[in-house]
C-alpha cells in the first residue's frame, strides 16, 4: 500500500527515492539462525515478514505499480559497518552515565545486524523511480 499510495500521490514526472533493508535471496533459502531471527526482529518491529524482500523483488514491485527508470543501488557496505561502529561508539561514550539496561537492546540490534550482514543475508539499498509524465 505504501508504495502504491507514493506512485499515486507523486506528480506526473516526479520521482520517488527512498531506503530500505532488503533481503539478499529469498528467506526460505536462509541458514536456519537467520530465519529465525530476522522472524524475532520483524515481530519486535512490526515489519510484516512478507516485506522482506529481494532488491530485483524491489524493482519488480516499483515497475508492476507504474513506476519507471527504476534503479535499486545496494549499499550495504557503506551503511552496516557504520553502523555497528556507531552503535559501539555512543555505547562506550554513555554507558557511565545511562542505565546499564538500556545498552541491552543495543548490543542485541548490532550483533543481529552484523550477523545478518555479514552472513549475506541482508543488505540496504537506495531505490529511485520515476512517475511517468511530465512535470
Amino acid at each position: 500500500p505504501f508504495l502504491q499510495q507514493a506512485h499515486d500521490h507523486l506528480t506526473p514526472g516526479g520521482r520517488f527515492t527512498a531506503s530500505d533493508i532488503v533481503t539478499t535471496t529469498p528467506p526460505a533459502s536462509w541458514p536456519l539462525a537467520a530465519r529465525i531471527l530476522t522472524r524475532i526482529i520483524c515481530a519486535a518491529s512490526s515489519l510484516p515478514h512478507p516485506n522482506l524482500i529481494t532488491p530485483s523483488q524491489y524493482q519488480e514491485t516499483l515497475e508492476a505499480i507504474g513506476f519507471t527508470n527504476v534503479e535499486c543501488n545496494r549499499i550495504g557496505h557503506l551503511v552496516f559497518p557504520g553502523f555497528a561502529k556507531f552503535l559501539k561508539a555512543h555505547e562506550e561514550r554513555f554507558s557511565q552515565i545511562t542505565s546499564p539496561g538500556i545498552w541491552v537492546q543495543y548490543r542485541i540490534i548490532r550483533a543481529v545486524t552484523s550477523y545478518l550482514w555479514e552472513s549475506g543475508t541482508i543488505d540496504f539499498v537506495v531505490v529511485t523511480g520515476e512517475r511517468p509524465g511530465v512535470q
